[in-house]
């Protein structure tokens, strides 16, 4: 599992920066591929 601390955003980037706490952003993906893909979305890598 892991806990969303917060997003910030990068006004100079124009880009969301996600805090999380979690092992990897693989295990997100794998565990929670619904919210990894809402991140993604959210989030312009």
């Amino acid at each position: 599992m892991f806990q969303l601390i917060s997003i910030l955003r990068d006004e100079q980037k124009d880009k969301y920066v996600l805090i999380i706490q979690d092992d990897s952003w693989h295990h997100i993906k794998q565990r929670h591929p619904k919210v990894a893909c809402f991140l993604s979305a959210l989030v312009s890598v």
